[in-house]
């Protein structure tokens, strides 16, 4: 089975990467925690733990040549423009009924007739 490494970040000395290994149709087979070593040009592979890794490769350390770990940059996605909503209003009085209700004057027609339909 022929398989490639793709690491999370560029290759730093002494620093843990995220390591995924994936087969030809790009199914994860692997999942290391590697570490590189600029003296030996060589990364060692320890293997991690991913639960939706399904291992299809041996499950041990080992050492692989730097060249052959790939590093998959992705470029910076620009963020959605946000909608701007509008400014709130700051009222002095509240709009609904409470302690801090505004008193109004009722201006109209002040009384109202009720008509009563009887059945007759």
């Amino acid at each position: 089975m022929i398989t490639r490494l793709e690491c999370s970040d560029k290759l730093r000395p002494n620093v843990a990467l995220t390591v995924v290994e994936r087969d030809e149709a790009g199914c994860m087979v692997g999942f290391w925690r590697g570490y590189w070593n600029p003296n030996r040009e060589a990364v060692e592979l320890y293997p991690a733990y991913n639960p939706s890794c399904v291992w299809r490769v041996p499950r041990r350390k080992h050492t692989v040549n730097d060249r052959s770990v790939e590093w998959l940059w992705k470029a910076p996605v620009a963020p959605a423009p946000v909608e701007e909503l509008p400014k709130i209003v700051k009222r002095r009085y509240s709009p609904f009924p409470g302690k801090d209700a505004k008193p109004s004057r009722i201006e109209g027609q002040l009384q109202m007739e009720v008509a009563v339909k009887s059945e007759e």
